[in-house]
């Protein structure tokens, strides 16, 4: 059978978390469920590695432990606030989760430099920030399962 769901995320004082954590070091979301499946978001605002350091990386981790592992396709999005109505998304392909800790998404979600500074055009509104803006826009984060999620045996 089939569940489906999203989760958003909200990371207050982005700046200030952006500024406090290294690289490899993340904020996690609150834990949630889809169907019977229990995951949380991680985010590295600094990257997952210092090999990524100019990008946020953010995750899907898999908490359950259960004989049967899901199946997802899965869709990150970033939910901007006063500068733009636009979202700027990322979708995976298929992944099956095989055990509690794994983890899936992007090393290189999005850049600092199209976080914080002009994004295309497509994904921001016509008022242009005068400085580093990222936590007026970064406001919510956001992992949709599309497709519903599907039990693996």
């Amino acid at each position: 059978s089939r569940a489906s769901g999203a989760c958003v995320f909200q990371i207050k004082d982005y700046t200030d978390i952006k500024r406090i954590l290294g690289a490899g070091q993340d904020t996690t979301s609150d834990d949630f469920y889809v169907g019977d499946y229990r995951f949380r978001i991680l985010c590295c605002p600094n990257g997952s590695s210092e090999m990524y350091e100019g990008y946020v990386s953010v995750f899907l981790e898999y908490l359950s432990v259960r004989d049967i592992n899901p199946i997802s396709k899965v869709q990150m999005s970033i939910l901007p606030g006063k500068y733009s109505k636009s979202t700027f998304s990322l979708t995976r392909e298929e992944y099956r989760f095989k055990k509690c800790g794994d983890t899936w998404g992007w090393n290189d979600f999005i850049s600092h430099e199209k976080l914080q500074g002009d994004p295309e055009p497509k994904q921001i509104g016509s008022k242009k920030p005068s400085k580093d803006t990222s936590a007026d826009w970064w406001t919510n984060f956001i992992v949709r399962f599309q497709d519903g999620l599907e039990a693996c045996r």
